[in-house]
């Protein structure tokens, strides 16, 4: 039924023929690659916008270099203004003006559930490893958690995490560091770790020259 009036008004009203455009299609990327048929981010090419690969070939995505190869795949909207190709036969991308360049990524799941977990766990784990903070890991980590409420109060912050301990962000063997938190809780801690970033700061220690870059 929707498909017989493509290209037709929307909703006329009081002889006024209304129509609308999709600015934007919200959404993460497990509804992106499993829904609408996009690369898999699990599979051997992860990206849906360039042509990096999970392999050692030559555009690995680990390549993070300015120079690295995958850079110039990148994909990049005709010169000439004419239409993105469709990025697969999926009905979605027949909607007039949607393209790969029109998708918004999900803010909560992307990263306050996503980059800043491992952003935040990353900076913790290097904080408890200064012997500059205290005499062992348990230590830094109770002065490290005194500083992160003494910010909370001065930021009149109320998304805040009610206990900090090293089984909620340590790394493993097998795993890379990762906060448990909520979504809320990760956005506002987050400008404080780096503050704290800051204020730990030994500009000779190339380790916390690279914390900050």
């Amino acid at each position: 039924m929707v498909a017989l009036k493509a290209g037709t008004p929307f909703a006329p009203t009081d002889g006024i023929e209304y129509v609308f455009a999709v600015l934007g299609l919200c959404s993460d990327r497990e509804e992106l690659c499993n829904t609408y048929w996009l690369s898999h981010f699990n599979s051997l090419s992860p990206c849906f916008l360039c042509a990096a690969d999970v392999e050692l070939g030559a555009t690995p995505w680990t390549d993070f270099r300015d120079v690295a190869l995958w850079l110039r795949t990148v994909f990049k909207l005709p010169a000439d203004g004419s239409e993105m190709p469709p990025p697969n036969d999926h009905p979605l991308w027949t909607i007039p003006g949607l393209c790969l360049f029109s998708i918004l990524y999900d803010t909560l799941h992307n990263l306050d559930l996503g980059i800043a977990l491992h952003v935040i766990a990353n900076c913790l784990e290097d904080f408890i490893r200064d012997p500059a903070l205290g005499p062992s890991q348990e230590a830094r980590l109770a002065r490290i958690w005194e500083r992160i409420k003494e910010l909370y109060v001065a930021g009149k912050i109320k998304q805040r995490l009610g206990h900090l301990t090293l089984t909620m962000f340590k790394g493993t063997g097998d795993d890379f560091p990762i906060l448990k938190a909520k979504g809320a809780e990760s956005r506002h801690l987050l400008p404080i770790i780096l503050q704290l970033c800051h204020e730990y700061h030994n500009a000779l220690d190339a380790r916390h020259v690279h914390r900050l870059a």
